[in-house]
């Protein structure tokens, strides 16, 4: 299923609040938001409703100085979110959501904030799964996520920072290089495997 959003979600958007979609019985079902244009402020997409939809992805390319929200608060059975492509200026944040999903950042340079409910990551020995492949930049941010586990592929990556205020480790695998320009602030003394 692939969706719009366009300056400021107005003309051309088809990814609207009200809408609900439906998946099937597959584990893989998707959902892509393309966002374009130019957001003259922060923008939401809210009241939007899923169901067996396991992957919300958004390529995110609008060019304003301003966040893109997608709020997953009538989401079920999300699985993997995050950037499939993006510019500098693509920043996305998904909020509310209700269990703790993989996140994923590909081919791009724009941030991404994963925003749980309170309830999801208040647990001591949380773990916070992130795929990245093919990025010049960028910074991800988990709050409450005690380990911090990133797989890497496609191409090499470049972080400019990961912002998990609970971290204590760090596990990085996969075939690809990683680099994350900015100092890990860890809680305690911090490991790092991999």
């Amino acid at each position: 299923v692939n969706g719009v959003i366009a300056t400021d979600s107005g003309t051309g958007t088809t990814a609207q609040a009200g809408d609900s979609v439906i998946g099937g019985s597959e584990t893989d079902d998707a959902i892509v938001v393309q966002v374009s244009g130019l957001h003259t402020a922060n923008q939401t997409l809210s009241a939007f409703e899923t169901s067996a939809i396991e992957i919300f992805k958004v390529s995110n390319f609008q060019v304003g100085a301003f966040t893109q929200t997608i709020d997953t608060g009538l989401m079920s059975g999300l699985v993997t979110v995050g950037l499939s492509s993006s510019s500098a200026a693509g920043d996305t944040i998904f909020s509310n959501l209700k269990n703790i999903v993989v996140g994923n950042m590909q081919s791009g340079s724009a941030d991404l904030t994963l925003n749980y409910a309170s309830s999801v990551n208040s647990g001591a020995t949380d773990t916070q799964s992130l795929t990245v492949g093919n990025l010049t930049a960028g910074t991800f941010t988990a709050a409450g996520m005690e380990t911090v586990s990133i797989t890497t592929g496609i191409a090499g990556s470049t972080l400019t920072a990961l912002t998990a205020d609970a971290i204590t480790t760090l596990t990085v695998a996969g075939d690809q290089d990683l680099s994350i320009a900015t100092a890990l602030n860890f809680v305690g003394t911090g490991a790092i495997n991999g």
